[in-house]
């Protein structure tokens, strides 16, 4: 008799929860800082989230998981080396890992 009780105390308060609870479903404004915690007078509120994390949101407004990363090719040396991100164009991108007295580029796609 407790358990079923106890059942039904814990679906009225999912249903509670459930029917006071505002759909989100853009995410236009991105992720929001604190400040704007319970701001709900204004619109941005209400198309932003608290923490959108390994996300993207995409322009229409939806959030999708971001793509992963893929294994390239191993360093050169093993000591120390630096990859940093080089655009040429809007159209090429390369990743140029620095080592010492070497580098070497890598196209990004």
């Amino acid at each position: 008799m407790r358990r079923i009780l106890l059942i039904i105390f814990l679906l009225t308060l999912c249903s509670i929860a459930v029917g006071a609870g505002i759909v989100l479903n853009a995410f236009n404004s991105g992720e929001l800082s604190g400040n704007m915690e319970g701001r709900s007078d204004t619109s941005i509120y209400y198309r932003g989230g608290r923490e959108i994390t390994n996300m993207v949101v995409l322009p229409q407004g939806p959030v999708a998981k971001r793509p992963g990363t893929y294994y390239i090719e191993d360093a050169a040396v093993t000591t120390a080396v630096r990859l940093i991100p080089f655009e040429y164009s809007t159209e090429e991108s390369y990743v140029v890992e620095l080592g010492v007295s070497y580098m070497r580029f890598y196209l990004e796609e």
